[in-house]
C-alpha cells in the first residue's frame, strides 16, 4: 500500500510542539490530540489516494461514486465496475488501517463519534435503561 513520505525525524514533532506549547501557552493535550488527528488524516488521505489512483479516482471522487452507487438510480457516466474494483482494493488495504485491530478501530470510531455529535453531524438515539419504553416526541405520555 502506498504510504506518505516518511519525515524520518529522530523525535516526534507533535510531542515536541506540545512541549513548546506548554512552556509558552499552557496545557497542550487538546492541541496535540487535534494535530495528531489532522496528521493522521493527511497520512490516510495520501495512502488512499495512492490506492485509488490506478482506478482514475481520488478518495473524494470515490466517496461520491459510492454515494451514487447507494442511490436509487445509481447513475454516473463512469462504468459501475470502477466502484467494485476500487472498493476491493480499499478493503484489502483495510482503508489504510491495517495496523489496527477491530477493537482498536471500534474505540477510535467511538472517540471520534463524540466529536461529530458535538459538531452537530447527527443527533444520537437516546439511551434508555433496559426495560423502559421510550415515548416518541410529541406523543401523549
Amino acid at each position: 500500500m502506498p504510504v506518505a513520505k516518511p519525515l524520518d525525524l529522530p523525535f516526534d514533532p507533535i510531542e515536541r510542539a506540545a512541549e513548546i506549547w506548554t512552556e509558552r501557552f499552557g496545557p497542550a493535550q487538546a492541541m496535540a490530540a487535534v494535530t495528531s488527528i489532522m496528521r493522521a488524516q493527511q497520512i490516510l488521505l495520501a495512502a488512499l489516494d495512492g490506492l485509488l489512483r490506478p482506478h482514475g479516482l481520488t478518495f473524494a471522487r470515490y466517496e461520491a461514486l459510492v454515494l451514487l452507487g447507494f442511490s436509487r438510480r445509481g447513475a454516473l457516466p463512469l462504468r459501475r465496475e470502477v466502484m467494485a474494483r476500487s472498493t476491493a482494493d480499499l478493503m484489502a488495504a483495510r482503508f489504510g488501517m491495517a495496523d489496527y485491530g477491530t477493537l482498536e478501530l471500534g474505540e477510535l470510531f467511538t472517540l471520534l463519534r463524540g466529536l461529530r455529535v458535538a459538531a452537530g453531524d447527527f443527533r444520537p438515539e437516546p439511551v434508555t435503561p433496559a426495560g423502559e419504553e421510550t415515548t416518541p416526541a410529541g406523543a401523549a405520555g
